[in-house]
């Protein structure tokens, strides 16, 4: 997912061969914890946000999340 580019749920289901209701699950966390931005309403569109974090920092934060 490119910063300035914006893609639906549908689309992102398309690029990553995945179940739209996984990825739907994924982009809501994603959406509520700030890593993309959505747009719209009736089909939204969501965008990346400026938001760059390594992979392990990305772990260590939903490993904190879990341990809560």
């Amino acid at each position: 997912m490119a910063q300035s580019e914006c893609y639906s749920i549908r689309d992102l289901a398309n690029i990553s061969g995945q179940p739209e209701t996984i990825v739907t699950g994924v982009v809501n966390f994603l959406n509520e914890y700030g890593f993309v931005k959505k747009m719209g309403t009736t089909e939204p569109l969501y965008r990346k946000s400026p938001i760059v974090i390594s992979p392990t920092q990305s772990l260590n934060i939903l490993e904190c999340m879990v341990n809560k």
